[in-house]
């Protein structure tokens, strides 16, 4: 990733929205965007950045493929979904009039398909302190718990698509990790153990430990 492209991505990657095409048709921002960058002249790979950071656009939509875009796409979901939060805007029922569980869904699933690290304790708290200055630690505790349930929920729908068993997701997503990709990796160890001869009489035996 080259600096000036970032920074430069982050300069118009939003441009496109004032036109009067995408006004008129919604579907097209970012796709349009694209192809004003190019006729301007900008990098090749910003103009990519620019389409690529609304996706995915769907529960299974196509992924960024490009750095920048995977970089863009995070971020700028993550920006909204952390914003909603914090103006106490959380999606309930089946009232989510701006997408967040789509977004997030977008967030769990780049990162799980580029294997990437992202701490939702640490990182979240960082973020909200240095991105959103929030300094009261009650209220850092309260949108981080919150942000965290939300993904969870997200990779919930993941490992259940995955033929993970339920009671070892709700296992997995109540550990103390705070990192997607090691909730994954821990589901998948454990899948397969469960289905060894000898898990049921291992549970048992660590089951009488930990009763000690």
């Amino acid at each position: 990733l080259q600096t000036g492209d970032i920074t430069r991505t982050g300069e118009i990657y939003k441009f496109d929205l004032m036109t009067g095409i995408v006004d008129e048709f919604s579907e097209l921002q970012g796709i349009m965007g694209e192809k004003y960058a190019l006729a301007f002249g900008e990098a090749p790979a910003v103009a990519t950045a620019i389409r690529e950071h609304y996706m995915p656009i769907s529960a299974e939509g196509e992924l960024p493929a490009s750095q920048l875009g995977k970089l863009f796409a995070v971020s700028d979901k993550l920006d909204s979904v952390i914003s909603f939060f914090n103006i106490d805007r959380i999606p309930s029922g089946s009232n989510d009039p701006f997408a967040l569980r789509r977004q997030t869904s977008g967030i769990v699933r780049i990162l799980i398909e580029n294997e990437l690290t992202f701490d939702w304790k640490t990182d979240i708290i960082s973020i909200l302190q240095t991105v959103y200055g929030i300094e009261d630690q009650e209220r850092l505790v309260e949108l981080q718990t919150a942000l965290s349930q939300f993904v969870n929920d997200r990779l919930k729908a993941i490992l259940n698509d995955q033929e993970i068993r339920y009671d070892i997701a709700d296992a997995v997503l109540q550990s103390r990790s705070a990192d997607i990709l090691r909730k994954l990796a821990a589901s998948k160890v454990l899948q397969a153990a469960s289905e060894k001869a000898s898990f049921k009489e291992t549970l048992e035996a660590w089951n009488r430990i930990l009763n000690l």
